[in-house]
């Protein structure tokens, strides 16, 4: 992350970077990761709790916001933010990095299944509902149906466990081809944020931002 930042300094870094970098992890890596992990996951039944983890948080923030929004008298928009920003987690860029450190490749599959058929599907789905009601812009259905059909990373999610499902087994040089690419995560995903991050100290004093901050850590 500190990478990112620094890069932010260099006059000939062209501007552009991030996004680059972005577009090459939804489009190249997220497939690569769950091709190469979710296809020789071991399923069971118990895998269904971290996949439950963004469906159970999400609708109980969005209860929990509505009401404190209506009793304090926030605007909508403000209403909006705090559940979408409270009631998700970054699964993806940040939570892959993270959690591999940590726990390694068996936690790695686990993220995997937190962040696509659990915080990916939620964000595709009743945020953008959230977002349409509580702000000025209205999502049809069509539109967020599409949105979660053709991302990437969800697309290859669902090939990666087609494939484990029929028992078939990855093998060279498609395999190693997947680990060069997945092992690109970590530095690229963090290089990214830290090409992103801005903090603003003077946004820091607001006292709604620290409510959603608690709440998300809670």
């Amino acid at each position: 992350m500190i990478v990112g930042i620094l890069l932010r300094k260099v006059k000939d870094f062209p501007d552009n970077a991030p996004r680059t970098l972005n577009a090459y992890l939804i489009y190249v890596v997220l497939p690569a990761v769950s091709l190469l992990h979710i296809s020789k996951l071991q399923l069971s039944f118990s895998l269904l709790m971290p996949i439950m983890v963004a469906w159970i948080v999400f609708p109980f923030t969005w209860l929990l916001f509505a009401y404190l929004g209506r009793k304090k008298g926030w605007e909508r928009s403000t209403i909006g933010c705090l559940i979408i920003c409270g009631g998700l987690s970054n699964t993806g860029f940040v939570g892959y990095p993270v959690i591999e450190a940590l726990y390694g490749a068996e936690g790695l599959k686990l993220a995997i299944l937190v962040d696509q058929p659990g915080s990916f599907i939620v964000v595709s789905s009743l945020a953008i509902i959230v977002a349409s009601i509580y702000g000025a812009e209205k999502m049809r259905k069509r539109d967020i149906s599409k949105r979660m059909l053709f991302f990437p990373p969800f697309i290859f999610f669902l090939c990666a466990v087609a494939i484990n499902l029929s028992g078939v087994s990855i093998q060279d040089p498609f395999l190693k081809i997947l680990e060069s690419f997945s092992a690109t995560l970590t530095p690229v995903a963090l290089i990214a944020v830290g090409m992103q991050l801005k903090v603003k100290f003077t946004d820091i004093k607001d006292k709604l931002l620290w409510l959603g901050l608690g709440h998300k850590l809670l």
